[in-house]
């Protein structure tokens, strides 16, 4: 068989391949082409504004989202942490109720109306309820420094003027502390009032009545509402006029917290973007709770109300969880227009918007209309005057700001909210205003043209531990100005004679209080060549006379030769041992009382004497808390012994000399003869300056009288401020006299003729205190009765 030779297989030339690709390639080459310019063909139809429109719009897109980027992380920061100015809240003392105390039904009703409590038949916080001898109170929850007090039922039961039993939830308790009563605010410069609330303490019903009148939908919107927007433009439109604002409350919160009031379109898109940002990153409680925080709603004075609890104490006078519905819609009636709906200036316009309120509540569904109908009935209901003011006690408050400048600066004082509990006694301070303003007024009609310029200040203590209770720097005592307690410094007469006799005293080997000394007229040279020769406000020289009795007359001479004997530098020591910083010169004339000294120095003085010799910095801080309560600082009493006691015992004896016997006599017409009081009056040169300072019971006071004009007032220390002392201090609660004669000290009889001793029964005896070992050695006899005097019948004193 033959075999079938195989025809060798032809390959591709290499070029036809090479031809077949670059035929592919310009195939493809040839798409593109047409496809670019096709393409180009039609960027060619697209016009170059729009091109550049699409550019700029891509631009302002990035750059809106930088700028929502940047808006969002700065509201956050802010909202998250948000901080207002909060002024420090300035209280009193709290009132202290425990069985024993004094303390009268009247007084305690005076104060619990004070802190906005109501007396009607209600068993709800913040009521109280009267009997024939008792009050019951429906207390507050309360932070103090030092503990959180819950809300109790107090029964206070009285008795003779003093607290027979106290009641808390029905136990006999030991002791109970009703909240402090607020008595001012250090403000920041702009004068914002606020504070602070959480939203679930806000009454459910003032949620919904802030809404139903300000933002309907303000649970449904996200911070803009364009229903809202759409009905007040046809509104608008209609009306011709804008008659009705789209903003909800979220736009409101954000131009009170951020936004100017400018009405331009530009405000307006800010508004809104910041609007939709915090609806997007907070809760709607969150948002409202601010908003109730910031929201104005009123002025005054300079005090600008914001929030709502601020809003609450002064037109109702109590915290904003006791407000009544028809209260309520008179609030938030109120945040339409602050000025044109002011309830105290137009009641009328005022009612008129709350009972729209009150109807818009009812078209929503929060309320029936029959509670709206009764709420409707309602008188305007706004207190006279608000249970919180910015100028309520302004000297006290400026002596407050004083001493809190030494540990704060004036930012934490006005922006941190702090608690400041002072030692100011509200019974004590109210019945100084009252006394003070009514005798000054009878002692001005007395004088006629003089008596036009008087002018007063008094400062009072407490004996125990020279807390400043009360106080008044003027003829006015709601004027913020001047404060003369504190500023002015005038000569103080006759009250700077305790340093001469208290500087004799310590020395019992050589001077008693029956120590004869002479009253009469003589002259010195001082150091720089001046001549001084003291004279006897009566112009008269008494001769020999006892040393108790050189002070109960007040005589400057028999003061003037004994200060001399003792040494002037011994009396300069002991005025500057009271505490005195300002240099005491080494005159004297400064043992008569040419020394200028305020109110408040001659207070520092006198606490010595009434403390026993021990010197304690006068104190008007208790303590300071942060916004939340937590203790910042505490000020505890500060004791320092500087006179021996048994000498200081001696001088105030002698006081209690003068103010029963002596130039201070008249107190025997307004004060009970079975209460101890002392002091001393003090009349500078030609009757320009009327003092008086003296204790009763707990209570030390200094009245200063004058003018500023430093004119002569025509009266003396015993026609002028011893009146406003004594009247005041007569209403004051009669305590017994707890003081104790020191170890040392004994009582004798001695004839107050010539001071040696003598029988009890003699009529010119009289018993006298001596530090032991001082006593007189000689006697003299004599026959009679015992003619016995005021201060005889004292004499366990």
């Amino acid at each position: 068989m033959t075999e079938r030779k195989k025809k060798p297989t032809q390959k591709r030339p290499a070029t036809k391949k090479k031809a077949s690709g670059s035929r592919s390639q310009t195939s493809h080459s040839d798409k593109q082409r047409k496809k670019a310019q096709v393409t180009h063909e039609r960027v060619r139809l697209v016009p170059n504004w729009f091109r550049w429109f699409v550019k700029l719009s891509l631009v302002g897109l990035v750059c809106m989202l930088v700028f929502f980027v940047y808006l969002d992380a700065n509201l956050r920061k802010d909202l998250d942490a948000v901080q207002w100015e909060l002024p420090a809240q300035v209280y009193a003392r709290p009132l202290e109720i425990y069985p024993g105390k004094s303390l009268t039904l009247g007084s305690l009703v005076e104060e619990l109306k004070a802190l906005g409590y109501r007396f009607q038949p209600h068993r709800r916080t913040g009521y109280a309820q009267t009997s024939s001898n008792s009050v019951t109170i429906f207390a507050r929850k309360f932070r103090f420094e030092d503990e959180l007090r819950e809300r109790a039922r107090v029964t206070v039961e009285f008795q003779n003027e003093r607290v027979f039993r106290l009641l808390v939830d029905g136990q006999e308790r030991d002791i109970f502390r009703l909240e402090p009563l607020l008595v001012g605010s250090l403000f920041p410069s702009h004068h914002e009032d606020r504070q602070l609330v959480k939203i679930d303490e806000v009454p459910q019903a003032l949620k919904q009545a802030l809404i139903a009148t300000e933002d309907r939908e303000f649970y449904d919107h996200h911070g803009v509402s364009p229903k809202s927007i759409v009905r007040a433009m046809l509104a608008n439109f209609q009306a011709g006029s804008v008659v009705q604002g789209g903003s909800t409350l979220t736009q409101q919160l954000i131009k009170n917290l951020y936004l100017t009031r400018e009405r331009t379109y530009t405000r307006k898109i800010m508004e809104a973007s910041m609007s939709l940002l915090v609806d997007f990153r907070y809760s709607k409680e969150k948002i409202l709770e601010t908003y109730l925080n910031e929201v104005y709603l009123g002025q005054d004075g300079p005090r600008a109300l914001h929030g709502v609890m601020a809003a609450s104490y002064f037109y109702f006078g109590v915290p904003i969880r006791e407000l009544k519905l028809h209260q309520i819609a008179l609030m938030v009636a109120v945040v339409k227009g602050p000025a044109y709906y002011n309830p105290k200036r137009f009641p009328e316009r005022a009612l008129t918007r709350r009972n729209l309120v009150l109807e818009l509540m009812v078209k929503e569904g929060y309320i029936k209309p029959k509670v709206a109908d009764w709420s409707k009935r309602q008188p305007i209901d706004v207190v006279k005057h608000p249970t919180r003011s910015a100028n309520r006690f302004p000297a006290y408050l400026s002596l407050v700001h004083r001493q809190l400048k030494q540990d704060y600066s004036p930012e934490e004082l006005s922006e941190e909210g702090l608690r400041i509990f002072t030692t100011l006694d509200p019974h004590v301070q109210w019945t100084l205003e009252k006394s003070a303003v009514a005798s000054v007024e009878r002692l001005a009609r007395k004088h006629k043209s003089e008596g036009e310029h008087y002018q007063l200040a008094t400062v009072v203590t407490s004996v125990d531990n020279g807390e400043v209770v009360a106080m008044i720097g003027d003829r006015k005592v709601g004027f913020s100005g001047f404060n003369r307690a504190l500023d002015a410094k005038r000569p103080i007469g006759s009250l700077a004679k305790p340093a001469v006799y208290l500087s004799a005293l310590q020395r019992p080997e050589q001077y008693t209080l029956a120590s004869v000394v002479k009253d009469q007229a003589f002259m010195i040279k001082t150091e720089d060549g001046q001549e001084w020769a003291p004279r006897n406000f009566d112009k008269k020289s008494h001769g020999d006379v006892l040393m108790y009795q050189a002070f109960a007359k007040s005589y400057n001479q028999a003061t003037a030769r004994l200060g001399l004997e003792v040494g002037l530098s011994e009396v300069v020591s002991t005025f500057r041992k009271f505490g005195f910083d300002q240099h005491v010169p080494m005159l004297p004339a400064i043992m008569l009382g040419s020394l200028s000294l305020s109110p408040y120095d001659v207070t520092r003085m006198y606490q010595v004497l009434a403390a026993e010799g021990f010197k304690t910095p006068l104190k008007v801080i208790r303590s300071v808390t942060d916004a939340e309560g937590a203790l910042l600082e505490s000020y505890p009493l500060d004791i320092e012994q500087v006179f021996d006691q048994k000498a200081v015992y001696l001088t105030d004896y002698a006081m209690q000399i003068a103010a029963r016997e002596g130039t201070g006599r008249w107190l025997n017409s307004v004060i009970r003869q079975d209460q101890v009081v002392y002091g001393k009056t003090g009349t500078s040169n030609q009757q320009r300056d009327s003092w008086f300072a003296g204790v009763k019971g707990d209570y030390l006071a200094v009245t200063w009288l004058g003018r500023d004009d430093n004119a002569p007032t025509q009266l003396t220390g015993s026609s002028g401020a011893l009146r406003i002392w004594g009247e005041f201090m007569a209403q004051l609660p009669n305590e017994p006299e707890t003081r104790l004669v020191p170890e040392g000290v004994g009582f004798v009889w001695v004839d107050e003729r010539t001071g040696l001793l003598t029988g009890e029964h003699c009529p010119s005896a009289r018993l006298i205190p001596f530090i032991e070992g001082s006593e007189p050695t000689d006697s003299v006899s004599c026959a009679g009765k015992t003619q016995k005097g005021l201060l005889d019948r004292l004499m366990d004193w």
